[in-house]
C-alpha cells in the first residue's frame, strides 16, 4: 500500500507511530512532541564534512531555483509531512507564511492532494511529490501530464527538493 494512503495518519506529529490526526488549523502538537530544542540540521549534516560540502550547494540552488516560492514551500512540506519529518515541518511551517500560504493552506498540505480542493498546478504538484515519495519515480506519463503546468527546470526542482527532504 502507498505510504501516502496512511498521510493523515501520520507525519511529524505522528512520531512515526501511525496514529496521530491530522493536524488542525493551530494545533502545535509537533512542538509539544519535541518540546526539547529540534536538532540543527547543519549540525547533524556536519557530520559527514564531504557529504556536507557537496550536498549544500544543491539545496542553496533549488531553494533559489525557478520554481515559485510558494510552491518550493508546499514541495517541501508536503515531503515533510510523508517522511513524518518534525525538524523539516516544524521549520518550514513558519517560511509558507513569508511566502503567502495560510495557515490553513499550510495544515491542508497534511492530506492526501483528491482530498483538498486545491487549484489544479497546486494539486498536480503534491501528486508529483506523493508519487516521488511512493514510488520513488515520476513516470513517463505523469511527467508529461505535469509538464502541461511547469517548465522542466521547475520539474527538475520538484524531483531535488523531494528526494533532498526523503
Amino acid at each position: 500500500m502507498p505510504r501516502t494512503a496512511h498521510r493523515a495518519a501520520r507525519g511529524p506529529d505522528a512520531g512515526g507511530a501511525g496514529t496521530a490526526q491530522p493536524r488542525a488549523i493551530g494545533d502545535d502538537a509537533v512542538f509539544d512532541l519535541h518540546s526539547a530544542n529540534l536538532a540543527n540540521i547543519h549540525t547533524t549534516l556536519a557530520h559527514n564534512l564531504k557529504l556536507y560540502a557537496e550536498t549544500l550547494p544543491i539545496a542553496r540552488d533549488v531553494i533559489d531555483g525557478r520554481l515559485q516560492a510558494r510552491h518550493r514551500e508546499m514541495v517541501i512540506l508536503c515531503s515533510g509531512w510523508n517522511c513524518a519529518a518534525a525538524h523539516q515541518w516544524s521549520h518550514h511551517r513558519y517560511v509558507t507564511a513569508a511566502v503567502g500560504l495560510t495557515e490553513a493552506e499550510t495544515d491542508l498540505l497534511s492530506r492526501p492532494p483528491s482530498e483538498v480542493p486545491w487549484a489544479i498546478q497546486k494539486r498536480v504538484l503534491l501528486e508529483t511529490v506523493d508519487e516521488l515519495h511512493d514510488r520513488s519515480t515520476v513516470g513517463d506519463r505523469t511527467w508529461s501530464g505535469r509538464a502541461e503546468h511547469y517548465l522542466e527546470a521547475e520539474l527538475i526542482e520538484v524531483v531535488t527538493l523531494t528526494a533532498l527532504r526523503t
